[in-house]
């Protein structure tokens, strides 16, 4: 029987693929690649995996003193980047050193390579201070996970940072970038995150299968950051499906990745923009503490 094609949309990144009658087939879970660095929309079709338009945060909690000391409401885009030291030296210190890493971010006039190490370290003072490697979350930055499907298939993610609650499952991942560093050519690295996601469900499946029963569904929290902007997703994945995907690719069951704050809908001809809440706006930096507060607090 012939196998069923599906024709890969043309990158115009990839000059040599404009024109070109390219074809992927996504017959079952094997044709899906091992790296999720490499999924495109192709891949997330194929496993039915579906980004939602969530119009408000559903989780928000109130600040403790510690998280208030970040809010500095009279801050604005303006202020970070053009801080002093006298200005900053006046702050609480490892306030100061989160100020410090975004004012870099902003400045930011070296090569692609160095910009999101800057970023990486923006998100490691930040995740340090308010308390995501206190036990008993556990952070771990560059974190590569495998999960393992029917036969001999694997798929592979190396995420930013990784938190887990005492090694037992896994309660929050980050990716992030420079804003040089991905774009609406790859969707804003959206492929990627679902693939993250998908994968770190079978891990926290693989994790706690010979110690401990396991609640379903599953939820699994992850955040993207491009320079200072915050995207929030989540998704409740639930037994049916995880069954369905170990042996093949699903047919009546999907994943459903909710998206905060929303995208625009856009026509398969225009370039999707970055959405994202801006830690350099004090309202939006009050929210994005509000929801880092709701997912720390998930954790006792």
């Amino acid at each position: 029987m012939e196998s069923k094609r599906k024709r890969t949309r043309i990158n115009y990144k990839d000059i040599s693929s404009e024109g070109s009658d390219a074809y992927v087939i996504i017959d079952d879970i094997n044709d899906i690649p091992s790296d999720t660095s490499s999924w495109s929309r192709e891949h997330l079709a194929a496993l039915k995996i579906y980004y939602n338009n969530q119009y408000q945060s559903v989780e928000i909690v109130p600040l403790d003193e510690k998280y208030e000391k970040l809010v500095l409401e009279s801050w604005t885009k303006s202020h970070f980047e053009y801080a002093t030291n006298d200005q900053i030296h006046a702050l609480d210190k490892s306030v100061a050193s989160i100020i410090m890493k975004i004012k870099y971010i902003i400045n930011l006039h070296t090569g692609p390579a160095k910009k999101e190490v800057r970023v990486d370290g923006f998100m490691m003072s930040l995740l340090n201070f308010l308390e995501f490697d206190e036990y008993p979350c556990v952070m771990y930055p560059q974190y590569m996970y495998t999960a393992k499907f029917q036969g001999d298939k694997t798929i592979s993610s190396k995420v930013e940072f990784i938190v887990t609650n005492s090694q037992s499952y896994v309660l929050l991942i980050i990716e992030d970038k420079h804003e040089d560093n991905t774009g609406s050519f790859n969707d804003w690295s959206e492929n990627q995150i679902a693939g993250e996601m998908f994968g770190c469900v079978y891990h926290t499946v693989q994790m706690s299968e010979f110690t401990r029963e396991l609640k379903l569904p599953i939820v699994v929290n992850a955040i993207r950051v491009i320079g200072t902007l915050f995207t929030f997703y989540t998704t409740e994945v639930y037994k049916p499906y995880i069954d369905e995907c170990y042996h093949r690719l699903p047919i009546k069951n999907k994943m459903d990745i909710f998206r905060y704050p929303s995208a625009p809908d856009l026509s398969e001809n225009t370039l999707a923009p970055v959405v994202g809440l801006d830690f350099c706006n004090p309202k939006e930096r009050r929210e994005i503490l509000g929801i880092l507060k709701a997912i720390r607090s998930k954790v006792k």
